[in-house]
């Protein structure tokens, strides 16, 4: 009996270690997976920043350009008048206003798609919270049930025991009669 009581606790034991350990690997994943979501924003960071600064550039040397082209409207009207010039660079300005319309529609697609991003990494970070919440439950759950096991188990001994210690009590005492009786017999 204390054999088998030996292996039952082992058995607990060595289940105990095996929970602890799948915890623990869980916790290394989750940390692992945390860390890689951080890698994610410092890049989208970085992303953005750099986005900005190349939006900054493009914006000064455009309006560089722009003042160089106005400069030069200047000195064509003034040295020749001619109307030749003037509609050329009404053509220019028509054809930069037009690049500049499509710049900005490839700008608002960007921005778009950027927030269609945002939303996806965002919907899969609430998802993998929510798992993450979870599973902690469920694990929660699991060693709740498995201590009512444990304190069950423990009971039913407790009552096995108490079955055995009486019936070993009732046979001494009929052992104690019947030797009293005998005793008894043999005196007289």
């Amino acid at each position: 009996r204390e054999q088998s009581a030996k292996r039952d606790l082992l058995k607990r034991i060595t289940a105990a270690t095996t929970i602890q350990a799948s915890y623990r690997s869980r916790e290394l994943c989750q940390r692992k997976s945390r860390a890689r979501e951080l890698e994610l924003e410092k890049r989208a960071t970085a992303a953005t920043t750099i986005q900005a600064m190349t939006r900054s550039w493009m914006c000064r040397r455009e309006s560089l350009q722009r003042r160089e082209e106005a400069h030069q409207v200047q000195v064509v009207i003034t040295r020749t008048a001619s109307s030749v010039a003037i509609q050329s660079m009404i053509r220019s300005w028509k054809s930069r206003r037009v690049c500049l319309q499509r710049l900005e529609q490839n700008r608002h697609i960007k921005d778009e798609r950027e927030a269609i991003a945002a939303t996806t990494i965002q919907t899969m970070a609430r998802s993998w919270r929510c798992q993450s919440e979870l599973s902690k439950r469920i694990i929660i759950a699991q060693e709740f049930d498995l201590k009512r096991k444990l304190i069950a188990v423990t009971k039913i001994q407790a009552v096995a025991r108490s079955c055995n210690c009486r019936r070993e009590q009732s046979a001494k005492r009929d052992l104690l009669k019947r030797i009293t009786a005998a005793t008894t017999i043999q005196a007289s």
